[in-house]
């Protein structure tokens, strides 16, 4: 299906679903793990299944401004909303192939696939929003533009603002950046920082050391992504919306080091990745980044 019919038919679906703001992205999952699981090994055995487990099934809905969650089928008779979220910091949780969202419902029977195109859709929406506060217009508008083919450099310049500062405008935003700044993404992985000591905790390691009874935190999430010309550190683990971006490199960059499930960078920061494959295909990215 061509980009124009694809987006023909999200904003038909919006429609169906009485939705008046444009459509971003579309899935299909269930609201428990017991409706996908038995959906998955007895759909095709048990007559009437489908019909049962149907009642529990869930359509997410990412439009420019808010998240939908909708009882019902893609392809068939929508049901009511059972959510209605404003997109922005921690909109979504996301844990392995299962949602979460802020009134604690879930949507489970995802594949990473899907998962994945989600998180894009909400990042686009993120990156339209911080575009549009940057350039003065309204979030509808900025949509409208890029449809019909300008680039959100080309509205910079139009109303006499910098494309380097829409960049920075934009920096603490995780975002497509095949559409911005014409960077491709090559790698995205969880990780942590170790903290720094400070007097404090000093005095807390002679008071009360490092047994069970030692809960303060040691490190700090973090999250990697490498493009073919950058690598950027962001706080946070939610790959769907980061936290601020704290570091920004060039690929080529001599000062990094790879070692087991670790990762130094130019300025001597230090990322500790899940495993040494992670580390590998960070390593991978930034190799690649530079040819």
């Amino acid at each position: 299906m061509s980009g124009d019919a694809r987006t023909r038919k999200l904003q038909q679906l919006a429609a169906q679903a009485r939705i008046e703001e444009p459509c971003l992205e579309v899935v299909e999952g269930f609201a428990g793990a017991g409706a996908a699981t038995a959906e998955l090994l007895l759909g095709d055995v048990v007559p009437g299944l489908s019909a049962l487990t149907g009642k529990r099934r869930r359509i997410v809905l990412v439009a420019l401004e808010h998240i939908y969650l909708i009882a019902g089928e893609r392809f068939g008779k929508l049901g009511a909303r059972s959510g209605v979220y404003e997109i922005g910091p921690g909109v979504i949780v996301q844990d392995a192939e299962k949602l979460i969202f802020p009134d604690g419902q879930t949507v489970v029977g995802l594949t990473g696939h899907q998962v994945g195109l989600l998180a894009r859709a909400v990042q686009v929406a993120s990156l339209l929003a911080a575009s549009a506060d940057y350039l003065g217009m309204g979030i509808g508008d900025v949509y409208a533009a890029r449809q019909a083919g300008s680039s959100l450099a080309e509205l910079a310049l139009a109303r006499g603002l910098s494309e380097d500062g829409l960049k920075e405008a934009l920096a603490g935003v995780l975002v497509d950046f095949q559409t911005t700044a014409a960077e491709r993404p090559l790698a995205a992985e969880r990780g942590w920082a170790p903290k720094a000591a400070t007097t404090v905790s000093r005095l807390l390691d002679a008071t009360i050391g490092h047994g069970d009874l030692d809960f303060r935190e040691q490190s700090e999430p973090r999250l990697v992504l490498v493009t073919d010309r950058r690598a950027y550190i962001f706080e946070g683990r939610n790959m769907v919306r980061p936290g601020a971006l704290l570091g920004r490199y060039d690929v080529g960059d001599p000062g990094f080091a790879f070692a087991c499930a670790q990762v130094t960078l130019p300025d001597g920061g230090l990322i500790v990745l899940a495993n040494e494959a992670a580390t590998g295909r960070v390593a991978a990215a930034v190799s690649a980044g530079c040819e």
